[in-house]
């Protein structure tokens, strides 16, 4: 049965890393959408902070005079196309309906998930939990890690009981913290 839990581990290891490819292809998308407002903005500070001064290049006037029409047409364009953006609705729409934060949740419960089901398979290998998880930020799910235990615990009987190892692993993890915390 502990082969059953090695295979979950690893296949939910696998649809992370899956999500995380989704997710960073989503938030291309995203922020191809909201170019034409953030470079809008992006141009308008540029040529404002040329015409107050404090341009940090040291190019003589005439290249400057040039350099600020040239920023004055972009902004012309980029407004014109934040323009078309805020009136064509299905190019907001796209902007919006975008599947970042449902992707992005949905992959940190999994890795929750994941966390949980690679403690219980270090458990039912005889491991420490000093061993499986050398520094860690965040308590684990203790009551998923017990019922993942008492599920795929059928076939292996050469095993601590599992409150004498979440209590060995509660000390383990509050000695950690307070090192962490006194560094």
């Amino acid at each position: 049965m502990r082969e059953y839990l090695k295979i979950k581990v690893t296949s939910l290891g696998t649809e992370i890393r899956q999500i995380r490819d989704e997710e960073q292809k989503a938030k291309k998308v995203a922020e191809k959408l909201s170019e034409p407002a953030a470079k809008l903005t992006y141009y308008k500070k540029k040529l404002n902070r040329i015409k107050a001064g404090k341009n940090y290049d040291k190019a003589p006037p005439y290249t400057q005079m040039k350099y600020i029409q040239h920023l004055e047409k972009q902004i012309k364009v980029w407004e014109r196309r934040s323009a078309a953006y805020i009136k064509n609705p299905k190019l907001n729409e796209r902007r919006y309906d975008n599947p970042f934060w449902g992707l992005r949740g949905h992959r940190l419960e999994l890795s929750q998930m994941v966390r949980s089901s690679n403690i219980a398979y270090g458990f039912l290998r005889g491991k420490k939990y000093s061993e499986i998880e050398k520094i860690s930020y965040t308590t684990p799910n203790w009551k998923e890690i017990e019922r993942l235990v008492n599920k795929y615990n059928k076939n292996v009987s050469n095993i601590r009981p599992f409150n004498v190892w979440k209590t060995e692993a509660e000390i383990h993890f509050g000695t950690v913290n307070k090192q962490k915390e006194a560094a």
